[in-house]
């Protein structure tokens, strides 16, 4: 047994892993991860920790996890620790932040200031994610809670309270700030793919809609633009309806993308859950979405997987339009892919 540290109500999430020669344990405890060894899986001993004023405190911590990454698939490898943080994410209520560093195999230290706070996702929705250890091909495959604390008990569902995220593959890659942590879904989901639309090298134009003919609630678009000329904002509208529609737009200006669930659906059963969310997201001439609908939930992908949002939706069944958009300017579509998805389920029933 590991007995409660002094003066500490959270104590909770253990993750356990095989390291070397030996287990380690992290647990969260209030704002503080705690590191444990063992040789048995039931004799633990105390190896060290990590928090002490690092990234968001806004919240307490939970459901830690830590993995072992390569940087941009090269020989380069560091660590990353994933804390769920219960308040004070950037789309406010609970979120993911992430640290990388270095493990010795009993503590881990960051690379990160102290100031400095990651985030996993930019949307809402994205929490307590875990990862699976030793997958079979090598990669490393997480998956998250879509819900909130600010709302988990006040979703307009009437059988479930949160559903899983699409697993993420991960991966580390060196920017212009630093090595940063990047989600991409797995391609095990192309198997879902169904009727497919394709455009290439379009002008779009404001007051037109390429997509006025699609139409769905479970959809899979991937797109790449290019800006031409000056440009204020483009995106897609998507599961829209009689004044219900749920926005993903790049504002050219800001270099933000933003995700705008004011009219997503139904909005009213929490104060703040209709807002306008943001991350930034610095380009040259070119961006690319990888973009998820379904039924009651929007995961985007941006820049192959640098940026990501995840966010609940709770449109009417009716709303299925489908929009690509400009305003302020053109931009260049240099490719759109637009899939209708199959339910999961029914691919297994097939088997």
């Amino acid at each position: 047994m590991i007995p409660l540290p002094e003066d500490q109500i959270n104590f909770r999430d253990p993750k356990v892993f095989w390291h070397t020669d030996h287990w380690v344990m992290a647990l969260a405890a209030g704002d503080t991860i705690l590191f444990y060894v063992s040789s048995d899986l039931k004799h633990w001993e105390p190896s060290g920790s990590f928090g002490g004023g690092y990234g968001s405190i806004d919240g307490v911590w939970e459901t830690p996890d830590l993995f072992h990454l390569s940087v941009d698939a090269g020989s380069e490898t560091r660590w990353v620790l994933t804390v769920g943080v219960g308040n004070g994410a950037p789309a406010g209520g609970s979120g993911t932040q992430y640290f990388i560093g270095e493990f010795d195999g009993r503590n881990f230290t960051s690379e990160i200031p102290k100031a400095t706070t990651l985030w996993a996702d930019h949307g809402a929705d994205y929490y307590a994610p875990q990862s699976w250890n030793d997958e079979p091909n090598g990669r490393h495959l997480m998956l998250s809670w879509m819900n909130n604390w600010q709302y988990a008990n006040l979703i307009p569902a009437s059988n479930w309270r949160g559903t899983f995220s699409l697993i993420h593959e991960l991966s580390l890659t060196h920017t212009e700030n630093g090595i940063r942590l990047i989600h991409k879904p797995i391609p095990e989901l192309h198997s879902l793919r169904d009727k497919h639309n394709h455009w290439q090298n379009e002008v779009i134009r404001p007051g037109t809609n390429l997509l006025a003919n699609i139409y769905g609630t479970s959809l899979e678009l991937v797109a790449e633009f290019q800006l031409i000329n000056v440009v204020d904002c483009f995106g897609f509208g998507i599961r829209v309806g009689q004044n219900e529609r749920t926005t993903i737009s790049y504002n050219a200006k800001t270099k933000k993308l933003f995700i705008d669930r004011t009219l997503s659906g139904q909005v009213d059963f929490k104060e703040g859950f209709a807002k306008i969310h943001s991350a930034d997201l610095p380009i040259n001439d070119s961006i690319r979405l990888h973009i998820f609908v379904d039924a009651s939930s929007v995961e985007v992908f941006a820049n192959d997987g640098l940026v990501v949002f995840t966010e609940c939706i709770f449109p009417s069944w009716q709303s299925q339009g489908l929009e690509l958009f400009v305003e302020g300017g053109e931009v260049l579509l240099n490719s759109l892919d637009v899939y209708q998805l199959n339910p999961a389920q029914f691919l297994i029933k097939e088997k």
